[in-house]
This record gives C-alpha cells, sequence and structure tokens, in this order.
C-alpha cells in the first residue's frame, strides 16, 4: 500500500490500517480460541487412549507438562501474602522484570526518584476516526 505524502492522507491510510489491524487480531484471537479448544480435545483423547505421543500423517503431538505458579482462587489475599513473602524473604528474583507504569508514576508525580529508572517520553499518536455522513 503506498503512503501518502500529505498529511491529511497519511492520517486516513493509518485510520485504515489500524482497522485491518483490529480485524487481524479478531481473527487471531478466534483461530487461537479454536487451536486452544482443539489441543484441550486432543489432550482428552490421548488420556482416554493412555498415550503421550501420537504420530499423525503431517505432524506428532507429544504432552508434556510443566509446573506454573496461578493466583489461589480461594485466597482473598493471595497477592498480599505473596507480596509479603517476596519482602521478607528478598525473593525479588520470583518477580519478572516490568515497572508497573501507572505505580511508578505516581511516585515521580509525588517528587520522589526510583534508583535505576528514568522518565522516558514515548510519542503516540491518538487516532479518531470521523464519523461518515
Amino acid at each position: 500500500m503506498p503512503v501518502p505524502r500529505s498529511l491529511s492522507g497519511r492520517i486516513d491510510a493509518l485510520d485504515a490500517l489500524r482497522e485491518v489491524l483490529r480485524e487481524k487480531k479478531a481473527e487471531i484471537k478466534a483461530l487461537e480460541e479454536e487451536y486452544d479448544a482443539l489441543e484441550e480435545k486432543i489432550i482428552t483423547q490421548m488420556d482416554t487412549q493412555q498415550c503421550q505421543s501420537f504420530k499423525a500423517q503431517i505432524a506428532q503431538g507429544t504432552v508434556s507438562m510443566s509446573v506454573v505458579p496461578i493466583w489461589d482462587a480461594e485466597s482473598p489475599t493471595a497477592f498480599q501474602d505473596f507480596s509479603k513473602y517476596v519482602l521478607k524473604n528478598d525473593a525479588l528474583y520470583l518477580l519478572e522484570k516490568r515497572v508497573a507504569v501507572k505505580a511508578w508514576r505516581e511516585l515521580i508525580d509525588s517528587g520522589k526518584t526510583v534508583p535505576g529508572l528514568v522518565p522516558f517520553v514515548k510519542r503516540r499518536l491518538h487516532l479518531t476516526t470521523l464519523k461518515k455522513d
């Protein structure tokens, strides 16, 4: 798709691309849901047939398992309990390296500094589709 040279043309082209992205993301989400459902059916069928691996004509499937953490749904204080554990046991290694932007902004706005972090101005274009007549 050729990019127009005028600002008006570029903004309209960006809006059109955004719509295509929304459609494609919706398609991808639907495909991922279909994939997950089929994967679950296959795992269930393999469990029923008591097999861990199966070879078809074009692909092979092998069931693998790994233990991963999830929040304890029965505990309303799960996050707080986890946070206390991390702090009490100096277990920051349990956290992934991502800063909570909103909380960081609140600290900066209150005049505090956070060691190791510097502000970066991320510029984005806010795009609003105009109503068609």
